[in-house]
């Protein structure tokens, strides 16, 4: 499949080359692997934007093992990564998985700071648009919000190719944080917040309130991680202009 993933790419470039630039990919690691092996993916298209993300256990109930081989040497891209976005590293030489990663983090410091205060209606931030940012379909023709929920899950269905979207259903998912307002509003890590539909999947006709709350305490935990990625980001970007200044005034 990798192979064809790759002709494919090929044609594209050749038929459509300013479209094939704007071609990113979605690349899932089991992180029980050698972190370099995964790299060695990116090598045959360095020029393309990586949005990785690790394998996804919770719908098998299975455990996430990590390497020791994944964890020093992804860590140790991750440091490279931080060097190149101030010029003390080359870019060339930091895997496009970790480039991706800190680029993801720029990404959510410029929506924190753009973004207003909490207002008297608000929403959490973890849902995206139903159908709008990343569709999928099945083999059988079945809408999806994304390729994270499951295909045999009729309560995160929102449409077919012959009926068209479900409206209806795809407003439920996109405001599934109705299903624990009260908590929700009490929450530190509203704006924070990386739950979405697929949290609230027990694999029902409905989405289950009880099961997303279960997810509340990861969820506060990776939105600690965010803030203090920032925090690290805006603290180098600080000391990095200070040493600027005096090699400039020396």
């Amino acid at each position: 499949s990798f192979d064809t993933v790759m002709r494919n790419l090929d044609q594209l470039k050749a038929i459509a080359p300013e479209y094939a630039e704007k071609v990113s990919f979605s690349m899932v690691m089991d992180p029980i692997n050698d972190y370099d092996c995964i790299n060695q993916i990116t090598a045959t298209a360095n020029d393309h934007n990586f949005l990785a993300s690790l394998v996804d256990k919770e719908y098998d109930e299975g455990e996430l093992i990590y390497s020791e081989e994944y964890l020093w040497k992804s860590r140790y891209q991750d440091f490279l990564a931080f060097l190149s976005m101030f010029n003390r590293y080359p870019s060339s030489g930091v895997s496009p998985i970790a480039r991706g990663s800190i680029g993801s983090i720029l990404t959510d410091m410029n929506n924190y700071q753009s973004s207003p205060p909490l207002r008297q209606i608000d929403a959490p931030s973890g849902p995206c648009t139903p159908g709008q940012l990343r569709l999928f379909v099945d083999v059988n023709g079945r809408f999806f919000p994304c390729e994270r929920v499951s295909e045999n899950s009729e309560a995160t269905s929102i449409g077919t190719i012959g009926t068209g979207f479900d409206f209806d259903r795809a407003y439920k998912i996109l405001n599934v944080g109705n299903l624990t307002e009260k908590d929700c509003k009490k929450c530190w890590a509203l704006r924070f917040c990386g739950m979405c539909v697929k949290q609230a999947d027990d694999g029902t006709l409905t989405l289950s309130s009880a099961l997303k709350r279960s997810h509340c305490r990861r969820m506060q935990v990776n939105a600690y991680e965010k803030i203090r990625r920032i925090i690290l980001l805006k603290e180098i970007e600080l000391q990095h202009y200070s040493q600027q200044t005096r090699l400039n005034l020396g």
